[in-house]
Protein backbone atom coordinates (compact mmCIF):
# COMPACT_ATOMS: atom_id res chain seq x y z
CA UNK A 1 0.00 0.00 0.00
CA UNK A 2 1.26 3.46 -0.78
CA UNK A 3 -0.39 5.21 2.17
CA UNK A 4 1.78 7.87 3.68
CA UNK A 5 2.97 6.80 7.12
CA UNK A 6 3.17 9.44 9.82
CA UNK A 7 6.50 11.26 9.76
CA UNK A 8 9.23 9.80 11.94
CA UNK A 9 9.00 11.20 15.49
CA UNK A 10 5.48 12.52 14.74
CA UNK A 11 4.14 14.44 17.74
CA UNK A 12 0.72 12.85 18.31
CA UNK A 13 -1.82 15.32 19.66
CA UNK A 14 -3.99 14.27 22.59
CA UNK A 15 -5.80 11.85 22.76
CA UNK A 16 -3.96 9.78 20.14
CA UNK A 17 -1.44 7.00 20.55
CA UNK A 18 0.38 4.98 17.95
CA UNK A 19 -1.02 1.47 17.48
CA UNK A 20 1.51 -1.12 18.59
CA UNK A 21 2.04 -3.80 15.94
CA UNK A 22 1.64 -6.47 18.62
CA UNK A 23 -1.59 -4.98 19.99
CA UNK A 24 -4.08 -7.75 20.60
CA UNK A 25 -7.39 -7.63 18.80
CA UNK A 26 -8.95 -9.40 21.79
CA UNK A 27 -9.14 -6.17 23.79
CA UNK A 28 -11.27 -4.70 21.00
CA UNK A 29 -13.27 -7.75 20.03
CA UNK A 30 -14.36 -8.67 23.53
CA UNK A 31 -16.68 -5.67 23.82
CA UNK A 32 -18.21 -5.60 20.34
CA UNK A 33 -21.83 -6.42 19.43
CA UNK A 34 -20.78 -9.21 17.07
CA UNK A 35 -18.01 -11.75 17.04
CA UNK A 36 -15.66 -11.51 14.06
CA UNK A 37 -13.10 -14.25 13.64
CA UNK A 38 -10.12 -13.02 15.73
CA UNK A 39 -7.72 -14.79 13.36
CA UNK A 40 -8.96 -12.65 10.45
CA UNK A 41 -9.68 -9.44 12.35
CA UNK A 42 -7.85 -6.24 11.52
CA UNK A 43 -8.95 -2.65 12.01
CA UNK A 44 -8.66 -2.22 8.24
CA UNK A 45 -10.97 -5.18 7.57
CA UNK A 46 -13.47 -3.83 10.11
CA UNK A 47 -13.50 -0.46 8.38
CA UNK A 48 -14.25 -2.06 5.00
CA UNK A 49 -16.88 -4.29 6.66
CA UNK A 50 -18.72 -1.18 7.86
CA UNK A 51 -18.59 1.19 4.89
CA UNK A 52 -21.18 1.30 2.10
CA UNK A 53 -20.36 2.05 -1.56
CA UNK A 54 -21.06 5.78 -1.13
CA UNK A 55 -18.70 6.17 1.86
CA UNK A 56 -15.46 8.08 1.08
CA UNK A 57 -13.29 5.15 2.25
CA UNK A 58 -15.15 2.40 0.38
CA UNK A 59 -12.57 0.14 -1.28
CA UNK A 60 -9.77 2.52 -0.30
CA UNK A 61 -6.57 0.94 0.99
CA UNK A 62 -6.19 2.04 4.59
CA UNK A 63 -3.82 1.30 7.43
CA UNK A 64 -4.77 1.93 11.06
CA UNK A 65 -1.92 3.87 12.65
CA UNK A 66 -3.34 5.43 15.83
CA UNK A 67 -6.11 4.93 18.34
CA UNK A 68 -7.79 7.37 20.70
CA UNK A 69 -7.11 7.05 24.41
CA UNK A 70 -10.51 8.66 25.11
CA UNK A 71 -12.74 6.95 22.53
CA UNK A 72 -11.87 3.27 21.99
CA UNK A 73 -13.79 3.22 18.69
CA UNK A 74 -11.86 6.16 17.18
CA UNK A 75 -8.89 5.57 14.88
CA UNK A 76 -6.54 7.39 12.54
CA UNK A 77 -5.99 5.64 9.21
CA UNK A 78 -3.36 6.37 6.58
CA UNK A 79 -5.04 5.97 3.18
CA UNK A 80 -3.98 5.76 -0.45
CA UNK A 81 -6.60 8.35 -1.39
CA UNK A 82 -4.61 11.39 -2.67
CA UNK A 83 -7.12 13.99 -1.42
CA UNK A 84 -7.44 12.30 2.00
CA UNK A 85 -4.17 10.58 2.96
CA UNK A 86 -5.11 10.83 6.65
CA UNK A 87 -8.55 9.94 7.99
CA UNK A 88 -10.13 10.12 11.43
CA UNK A 89 -12.72 7.31 11.66
CA UNK A 90 -15.16 6.51 14.44
CA UNK A 91 -15.99 2.82 13.91
CA UNK A 92 -19.54 1.65 14.63
CA UNK A 93 -18.99 -2.13 14.70
CA UNK A 94 -21.90 -2.75 12.32
CA UNK A 95 -22.56 -2.62 8.60
CA UNK A 96 -23.71 0.87 7.67
CA UNK A 97 -26.15 1.85 4.93
CA UNK A 98 -25.24 5.51 4.40
CA UNK A 99 -22.04 7.49 3.84
CA UNK A 100 -22.33 9.42 7.12
CA UNK A 101 -21.18 6.38 9.14
CA UNK A 102 -18.68 5.35 10.14
CA UNK A 103 -18.13 9.01 10.89
CA UNK A 104 -15.03 10.15 8.99
CA UNK A 105 -13.01 13.33 8.66
CA UNK A 106 -10.31 13.45 6.01
CA UNK A 107 -7.12 15.49 6.16
CA UNK A 108 -4.87 16.52 3.26
CA UNK A 109 -1.69 15.87 5.30
CA UNK A 110 -0.31 14.76 8.64
CA UNK A 111 0.40 18.40 9.44
CA UNK A 112 -3.25 19.36 8.82
CA UNK A 113 -4.42 16.53 11.07
CA UNK A 114 -2.01 17.63 13.82
CA UNK A 115 -3.01 21.29 13.58
CA UNK A 116 -6.75 20.49 13.71
CA UNK A 117 -6.46 18.23 16.76
CA UNK A 118 -3.95 20.42 18.59
CA UNK A 119 -6.20 23.45 18.11
CA UNK A 120 -9.27 21.51 19.23
CA UNK A 121 -11.06 22.25 15.95
CA UNK A 122 -12.46 18.74 15.52
CA UNK A 123 -16.03 17.53 15.97
CA UNK A 124 -15.19 13.93 16.80
CA UNK A 125 -18.49 12.88 18.33
CA UNK A 126 -20.85 11.55 15.67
Amino acid sequence: MSSPAPPEKFNWPKPWRLINSSESSQEVLGSQPYEPDPKKFTFEAELQHEVCPSHPLYRVNCQAVARSLEHPDAFIFATDRPDMPVAFVHLTWRVEEGPEFPYTIGYPSWEAFNVAWTAGCVDHAP
